[in-house]
């Protein structure tokens, strides 16, 4: 028998990018805008630039869900892999900026951890249609909204 396998992609990405080339595009408009370029705007904007790229790096990229597993893949390689049968629960947080539950919308996956992992592995997928419709397919369960 083939296991069903199904790939989804990290929309939260989008935004990181899109950030990230507005202030690139600020920090070189500002060094490039004149004959005496404004050296400091300019610095200001890349360092700016570089928080984007951090949530890029340390953000998942896809999940992969399986029969048995869901696998968290991030953008340094790393893998985090947890069975269907080990999760306690799932729950639904955040909100989109400024409501309740602030920064973006994720359902947070409640498991046993057998091994130290780095700060940013830590069992959160992103909520989107696509995303949540794979979750009520395959988690059996029902997933709690929490909303602080």
């Amino acid at each position: 028998m083939k296991k069903e396998r199904k790939v989804t992609f990290n929309t939260h990405l989008i935004f990181f990018f899109v950030l990230f080339l507005i202030f690139i595009s600020l920090a070189i408009f500002f060094l490039t805008d004149s004959e005496d370029a404004d050296i400091a705007l300019s610095i200001v904007g890349f360092a700016l630039a570089a928080a984007p790229v951090f949530g890029i790096v340390i953000s998942p990229v896809i999940y992969i869900f399986e029969d048995d597993k869901l696998t968290i893949v991030y953008c340094l390689g790393m893998k985090e892999i947890i069975t269907w049968k080990e999760i306690r629960s799932i729950r639904k947080m955040g909100g989109w900026f400024g409501g309740k539950g602030r920064g973006f919308p994720v359902y947070e996956v409640i498991y046993p951890k057998h091994k130290k992992a780095p700060f940013f592995v830590e069992g959160c997928i992103v909520s989107n249609r696509k995303t949540a419709k794979l979750l009520k397919a395959y988690y059996k369960k029902n997933i709690k909204e929490y909303w602080d």
